[in-house]
C-alpha cells in the first residue's frame, strides 16, 4: 500500500530530492510481503469480519505474539490497518474493498512470481532470461491454483464486452481457442452461439480432458492445426509469451487455418495502456516480467495488424476494450482468393 504522505514530506521525496525516494521502494517492498503474509495467515479475513486486539489474533492464529503485533503495526503505518486507543485493529475501507475480494489472489501470485524471478534479474539481463515460466508453475500446485484463478477472473470480466465485439460469421460451426485451456472464452462463445463446436488447442498440460470441450494438444511455439477446420480463431492473451518471430508465426500459421470466410480475433495486452501513471508503470514491469520469464515481450497494436495484414488479412479492425484500459482487440478475416 503506497504511504499516504504529507504534503510537507511527500515534496520531500518526489520533489526536492531531500529524501530518497528510492526509500519509499524499499518501504512497499516490505509493505507487499507483509500484506502477503497476512493473507497466508488469515488476518485479513479475520479482520474484515470484525476488529480483534493483536493478542487475541495471535491466539486465534496459533500465531507468535511478539511477531503478530510487529506485523499489526507495520501493517497499521504501512496504511493496510487502523488501531483504536483500545489496541483493536481495523481492516481500512481500501484494504476490505481489494484484498477482502480477489485482488489478494494477484497479489499472492505476483509476489511468488517477483521473489522467484527478480531476484534474478541482473544475471538474467547479463545472460538472457530462463523463460521457464510455466515449467515453474507446474512444479507448484499452490501459484498454479492462484494463476489459474487469476486468469479465470479475467476473462470471466472481460468475457461480456468481448462477446459483443468479437463477431462470428452467420454459418460458422467450428471455432478453435489457441491457448485457452481454461476455456472459459471457449465456452462462453458456445453459449453465445449455440450452432459452434469450440475446440481448445493448448499444451498438453494445460488441458483438462474432462473439460466441456474437445482439445488439441499443440505445441504453441509450433503450433499445427492438421485436421482442424475452424472457421473462427481465437489468439486470447497467448502471442505476449513469444518474442516477435514466434509470435508472427503463430498468427500466419492461425490465419491459413481458417476455412474461407473465417475470422481471427485477437486479444492483447497493449504496450501502449490508456490508464494513469500505475497502470503504465503495472504494464511496463509485466513486459519485463514477460521477458524474465518466457522469454515473451508485449507486441505494439500496430505490430499484430501488420502481421494480420502480411497472413492475408485485410480490413483489420482494432477495439479498444472499455473494461481493461491494458487490452486491445483485434479482428480480421483472409482475403478471399481470386477466382480468376
Amino acid at each position: 500500500m503506497p504511504l499516504d504522505l504529507p504534503p510537507d514530506e511527500a515534496a520531500r521525496f518526489h520533489t526536492t530530492g531531500e529524501a530518497p525516494a528510492a526509500l519509499l521502494d524499499l518501504v512497499g517492498s516490505m509493505a507487499n510481503q507483509a500484506a502477503v503474509t497476512a493473507l497466508r495467515l488469515g488476518v485479513f479475513p479475520m479482520l474484515c469480519a470484525k476488529p480483534y486486539k493483536a493478542a487475541e489474533v495471535a491466539d486465534s492464529l496459533n500465531a507468535d505474539q511478539d511477531g503478530l503485533e510487529l506485523l499489526l503495526a507495520f501493517l497499521t503505518t504501512a496504511g493496510y490497518l487502523t488501531c483504536d486507543a483500545e489496541g483493536r485493529y481495523f481492516v481500512l475501507p481500501t484494504t476490505k474493498a481489494w484484498l477482502g475480494t480477489g485482488y489478494g489472489t494477484a497479489l499472492r501470485l505476483w509476489s511468488a512470481i517477483v521473489s522467484e524471478y527478480w531476484s534474478d534479474l541482473a544475471e538474467s539481463i547479463a545472460c538472457g532470461p530462463r523463460a521457464d515460466f510455466y515449467t515453474w508453475l507446474g512444479d507448484r500446485p499452490f501459484e498454479l491454483g492462484l494463476f489459474q484463478s487469476l486468469q479465470r477472473g479475467l476473462a470471466e470480466w472481460m468475457i461480456p464486452e468481448v462477446l459483443n465485439l468479437a463477431s462470428v460469421p452467420e454459418n460458422a460451426r467450428n471455432l478453435l481457442d489457441v491457448g485457452g485451456g481454461h476455456g472459459w472464452y471457449a465456452t462462453a462463445f458456445r453459449d453465445r452461439h449455440p450452432t459452434l463446436t469450440a475446440t481448445i488447442a493448448d499444451l498438453p498440460s494445460a488441458l483438462d480432458p474432462y473439460g466441456e470441450n474437445p482439445t488439441h494438444p499443440i505445441d504453441l511455439a509450433n503450433p499445427d492445426f492438421s485436421g482442424l477446420s475452424p472457421d473462427v480463431i481465437l489468439l486470447f492473451n497467448v502471442l505476449h509469451g513469444f518474442p516477435a518471430h514466434q509470435a508472427e508465426t503463430i498468427v500466419h500459421t492461425a490465419v491459413r487455418a481458417l476455412q474461407p470466410g473465417g475470422v481471427i480475433h485477437i486479444l492483447e495486452t497493449t504496450s501502449q495502456p490508456r490508464g494513469g501513471v500505475a497502470e503504465a508503470a503495472f504494464t511496463d514491469g509485466f513486459a519485463l516480467n514477460l521477458w524474465l520469464t518466457q522469454g515473451g515481450r508485449l507486441h505494439p497494436t500496430e505490430e499484430l495488424s501488420g502481421w494480420l495484414m502480411k497472413a492475408g488479412c485485410a480490413d483489420v479492425r482494432i477495439t479498444e476494450l472499455e473494461r481493461s484500459a491494458s487490452h486491445t482487440l483485434l479482428s480480421a478475416s483472409p482475403v478471399p482468393p481470386d477466382p480468376r
